[in-house]
């Protein structure tokens, strides 16, 4: 997304890409249970070396929600963008594509 802002004026210009980004709650948990910067809360580490997480912890739930939210807003950036906008009042301007302007 590019923003060029004159007096008067804002200019947008926002990638018309469709994203398919995971947005499982429970998948996003795993990702971070996963992760070798997880801080949640360690219960026990077997003898082979393997941590066992605290799975319902409530920030990690929190931390799951809100990325899905995040995943899934960005999904779509293009239409929820226009969404947003035509609804806070803005007079949104759909300009065609101008494939020799464009950096493809």
């Amino acid at each position: 997304m590019y923003r060029v802002r004159h007096p008067g004026n804002v200019s947008v210009w926002v990638s018309t890409q469709v994203f398919s980004f995971e947005t499982s709650a429970d998948v996003i948990k795993r990702e971070a249970l996963d992760s070798e910067e997880s801080t949640m809360a360690l219960l026990r580490i077997d003898e082979d070396g393997t941590g066992h997480y605290d799975q319902n912890d409530e920030y990690l739930e929190l931390h799951a929600n809100v990325v899905s939210l995040q995943r899934g807003s960005n999904n779509n950036l293009l239409l929820n963008f226009q969404n947003l906008r035509e609804h806070m009042g803005w007079t949104v301007n759909y300009v065609a594509k101008d494939d020799a302007l464009s950096m493809k």
